[in-house]
């Protein structure tokens, strides 16, 4: 090997030993584990929920708050007409907007399939019913709670005609708006 080899490796082996040294602090800030700038943060009511691993590690994935004022998990959902989002409770998938109990229509009561939260479904009974503005949106217009069990007539608004309801399978229920101000409001923010 020359001279001028060995000097080449040498001077190189020292320029990237003066890189790496003077880049260290970084390299090793950038190996280091961080939490997520996005991660779920807990407020004064709602609390962010995680798993909790037996080493001690927590992993917040995108879940319900727990909403310590109202005792329940809930997630945010828009409402209409407001546009505000607002952290509401899980519904089951049900909805109201069919069946009522009087014979103009306008008195609603939530229709329950009688299966739902018995037996192996995996989805428990709701305590929450929301009215979407259509089919197509997921925008609540109103949220009610159920209540009572109805066991009066039910009748069922197809388009615009108001007959009484033939469905069977379904058990109906009182139903009581709940004011969409008793839940948390939330702001869309851009992350700095």
């Amino acid at each position: 090997m020359k001279t001028t080899e060995m000097f080449r490796m040498v001077a190189g082996a020292v320029i990237i030993y003066g890189v790496v040294a003077a880049c260290g602090a970084r390299i090793d800030a950038l190996m280091k584990p961080v939490i997520r700038a996005n991660a779920t943060v807990s407020g004064s009511r709602l609390k962010a929920t995680y798993s909790a691993g037996a080493d001690g590690s927590r992993w917040y994935a995108m879940g319900p708050f727990w909403d310590s004022a109202r005792d329940e998990y809930c997630t945010p959902a828009a409402f209409m007409p407001d546009g505000l989002k607002r952290c509401v409770p899980a519904t089951g998938g049900v909805s109201v907007g069919h069946y009522f109990k009087d014979p103009l229509c306008t008195i609603l009561v939530s229709g329950i399939s009688a299966s739902l939260g018995s037996g192996c479904s995996s989805t428990a009974f709701p305590k929450y019913v929301p009215q979407y503005s259509d089919v197509c949106t997921s925008y609540i217009v109103k949220l009610y709670a159920i209540s009572a069990p109805y066991t009066g007539p039910v009748y069922y608004l197809n388009d615009t005609t108001c007959e009484p309801s033939t469905t069977t399978g379904t058990n109906y229920y009182e139903l009581s708006e709940v004011n969409p101000t008793d839940f948390v409001e939330f702001t869309a923010m851009t992350h700095e």
